[in-house]
């Protein structure tokens, strides 16, 4: 779920409580969402592959807005699973617009190694548009 006027949340686990770890620009929306990245930008998983059960063992940050965007340091090339909602984008594996990079479609799933982005390697992302 994402959280109004948030553009970074973190759950410890995939379905635990959400905290705001960055504030939403004032030009940004964050809609109530009943599923990660239903009109939120992107949600990325700590665990893999997407929809199994071993990806609710770990963390998930979702993201919304548009333009450049790094994962928190303390959750850096730890990535293994994604899901984006409304907007495509680019994966990183270092800072934006550095290779290895790759991009993603809106509304679909993956799992580390997207295209050249490896499993544990991701580190920043692109979204191209706002929710």
């Amino acid at each position: 779920m994402s959280l109004p006027g948030c553009a970074l949340t973190y759950a410890e686990h995939a379905g635990a409580q959400v905290t705001c770890l960055k504030a939403a620009p004032r030009t940004s929306t964050a809609a109530q969402q009943a599923a990660p990245a239903a009109t939120a930008g992107i949600c990325y998983y700590q665990n893999g592959p997407y929809g199994s059960a071993a990806m609710y063992n770990g963390w998930r940050a979702c993201v919304t807005g548009q333009g450049d965007g790094y994962v928190p340091p303390n959750l850096n090339d730890q990535a293994s699973a994604w899901v984006s909602g409304c907007t495509d984008g680019v994966w990183f594996s270092n800072q934006p617009w550095t290779d290895p990079a790759w991009n993603f479609p809106s509304y679909s799933t993956g799992n580390f190694p997207w295209g050249a982005v490896g499993n544990d390697t991701l580190s920043s992302f692109h979204l191209n548009r706002a929710c």
